[in-house]
């Protein structure tokens, strides 16, 4: 062989070890974004929300209904339902670094805006435990609830929004005094709530009367009703706060509201039994988790086209998407990315390396063979 034929043959070696190699050459592998909690798998599926692809799966503790991102931070905040702890995760390196003992059967999860405490409920005892995110130690407790459900944190981060299942009613939270400062009250079996991105207006699904209770917040009483599917569950509020989505369980169907009119616009049918639903960033795509057949739906929200279903884990309940985490603290080991049927980040940097080694290596003897051959 001539040198400049192996020179040729081994650049385009070189070439395709690259293309097929990206997570090695500085390319990343996906970013998480998206994440739903798996109530019958005991964990929860890490996804890429771009390519909507999934890029691992994480343990937690018992039976996780509800599920947070927090940006600040880069960590995932599960609610295990089973076992009265919070599982706190760190999504790129795909593994649980703490968790965290709270009250029994802890539901909705909410996090400050400043980042620093995560608020959590807890269904059998009624109250609101209050984590502080640097020490991941509970640093306070608020009561005066029953069947506590459903949770929001004002954008401006004065108040939290407490929904009480058992006793029909929301508990508004100063956040600072951790004091029950007010109680609306709202339609039966309330379960979760959603509030605009201006603050001003909040959204309370109530499961036993199939409608939304829609609460002026600066009045703190409700102002209209709004009639929906069977068994609404899960609100979420569009970024643009024009309309608000809410899963029906019972029916598998998304109301839309529009918050100009507190009137549904249009009822999209997704089938199965959805639960958890949220709306992309860009306010783009909409988000259900299905608990029927274990996926997690994607629609286009403009037309209420489905994108793609990505499988995930068995009895998913709760749904969290983020649009940018936080890199992990520089006193972390080096996050890696385990994903089901690739490699990890390292494993792929050392196969591309060694690979490179052998061929340059092979080549560059049947060069040599063939330069002793001919030339010497």
């Amino acid at each position: 062989m001539s040198l400049k034929r192996m020179q040729v043959l081994l650049l385009t070696i070189i070439m395709v070890v690259i293309a097929a190699t990206p997570v090695a050459f500085g390319q990343a592998p996906g970013t998480p974004g998206a994440f739903v909690a798996n109530a019958g798998a005991n964990s929860i599926t890490v996804i890429d929300p771009e390519q909507d692809v999934v890029l691992g799966t994480v343990a937690v503790g018992q039976e996780p209904h509800q599920i947070i991102a927090v940006p600040s931070n880069g960590r995932v905040y599960v609610g295990n339902f089973g076992e009265d702890t919070v599982s706190v995760v760190d999504p790129r390196a795909m593994k649980e670094v703490a968790r965290i003992t709270v009250g029994r059967s802890p539901t909705r999860l909410a996090a400050t805006p400043d980042g620093q405490f995560v608020l959590v409920n807890s269904f059998a005892q009624g109250t609101t435990a209050v984590i502080d995110i640097a020490t991941n130690q509970v640093v306070a407790e608020v009561g005066q609830g029953q069947g506590r459900h459903g949770l929001v944190i004002s954008p401006d981060g004065r108040l939290a929004f407490a929904v009480n299942n058992q006793s029909n009613d929301v508990s508004i939270i100063n956040i600072g005094t951790w004091e029950v400062v007010g109680t609306i009250p709202v339609g039966q079996q309330p379960f979760g709530a959603a509030i605009t991105p201006d603050g001003r207006t909040l959204y309370v699904a109530n499961a036993a009367t199939n409608n939304v209770s829609v609460i002026d917040v600066a009045q703190r009483q409700v102002v209209a009703e709004v009639p929906v599917g069977r068994r609404p569950l899960i609100p979420a509020a569009a970024g643009d706060g024009k309309v608000v989505y809410v899963s029906n369980a019972d029916d598998g169907t998304v109301s839309v509201i529009d918050t100009t009119s507190q009137t549904v616009r249009e009822t999209l049918t997704v089938g199965g039994r959805p639960i958890g639903v949220g709306i992309s960033p860009d306010g783009g795509r909409l988000s259900v988790v299905d608990n029927d057949s274990n996926q997690l739906l994607v629609l286009d929200a403009a037309n209420s086209n489905v994108i793609t279903r990505v499988p995930v884990g068995a009895k998913p309940v709760g749904l969290a998407l983020s649009r940018r985490l936080a890199e992990p603290p520089t006193n972390q080991t080096p996050a890696q990315l385990p994903q089901t049927g690739s490699w990890s980040r390292n494993a792929s940097v050392w196969a591309a390396l060694i690979g490179l080694i052998l061929i340059t290596g092979v080549l560059g003897a049947v060069w040599l063979r063939g330069k002793k051959a001919s030339d010497w």
